[in-house]
């Protein structure tokens, strides 16, 4: 059994395809992207084995083990974490409910916030239980969002339907 070092975890990648007709998760080919998987070694403290991480692209690195092709990952690699049903925000990240209405680049953005550094109001799905502000789920935030390349990969796709992971930093204040 592999044990990762601290604030790394072991991850076999969940084809985005889903399951197979036996509920057994399927391992997606070379060209499909693992954007989520199931931890089933952890060294961090964020997840723990059997939790499904939402991973940012391009941020893993893979591995052949046992006959498996898996991925290493960090901490902050990790933009939300499904377990016993529920969806959890990491350390340091709120994940919040967005409508969007157009694709600006690849950047989704609302019909108000068209321009470089956009403030957007949003609503709160999770907050870590370690949050460093008094945000709770249900409140509307606002924060702001730097249209960049370096920030791709943000939204997920959940059972919850979209969420944007954003950075506690990006918080500017909260509707009251």
């Amino acid at each position: 059994m592999l044990k990762p070092l601290k604030n790394k975890y072991i991850v076999e990648p969940i084809s985005i395809y889903g399951k197979t007709k036996s509920g057994i998760y399927t391992a997606g080919s070379r060209k499909d992207l693992p954007i989520k998987g199931v931890v089933i070694s952890a060294g961090g403290s964020q997840a723990v084995v059997g939790d499904i991480v939402h991973i940012k692209k391009y941020t893993w690195k893979e591995f052949w083990y046992d006959g498996k092709d898996l991925i290493c990952i960090k901490n902050e690699d990790i933009l939300a974490i499904e377990r016993e049903g529920k969806i959890l925000a990491p350390e340091g990240s709120v994940l919040v409910k967005i409508e969007y209405a157009e694709k600006d680049g690849k950047i989704y953005l609302p019909d108000s916030c068209k321009t470089v550094r956009a403030d957007i109001r949003a609503e709160v799905f999770a907050v870590h239980s370690k949050s460093r502000y008094r945000i709770y789920p249900g409140d509307q935030i606002v924060i702001v969002r730097i249209t960049d390349g370096a920030h791709e990969g943000r939204v997920i796709d959940t059972s919850q339907g979209k969420l944007w992971s954003v950075y506690e930093k990006w918080v500017e204040g909260v509707y009251v």
